[in-house]
């Protein structure tokens, strides 16, 4: 599971095959991908990708609430149907903005890689 100062350096870092980000919440064929992908881990890091719900492409929390139940419904939905024991969701409030600081919510999902591959969705 990821901690708040991981989440930080995620959130600096730029994307990669290890880092997607979203302001989506209801993207769940994207998310189910995303984490698919890193599952698999293609490029055998042998380490956990993670997707971001509620960062945009510069790495600041959007203004979407990420934490609401319809949220982490979709995504539970996904860990349960097709990544069980693979996926991990993590929610943080953390500071942000510009002129004003205010809490911004984000949806941390983990994947870890696979044993058995590859994995396909559907």
């Amino acid at each position: 599971m990821i901690n708040e100062n991981q989440l930080k350096q995620l959130l600096s870092d730029l994307e990669s095959d290890r880092v997607e980000r979203t302001v989506s919440t209801s993207k769940t064929d994207k998310f189910a991908e995303t984490v698919c992908a890193f599952a698999n881990d293609f490029p055998n890091h042998s380490l956990p990708g993670y997707l971001l719900i509620g960062v945009d492409n510069n790495g600041m929390p959007s203004r979407l609430k990420v934490t609401d139940d319809r949220c982490t419904v979709r995504i539970s939905q996904i860990r349960l149907h097709m990544f069980t024991g693979l996926m991990t969701i993590s929610k943080f409030q953390i500071l942000a903005g510009c002129m004003v600081k205010r809490r911004r919510s984000i949806c941390v999902c983990s994947a870890t890689p696979a044993r058995n591959l590859p994995l396909a969705i559907g």
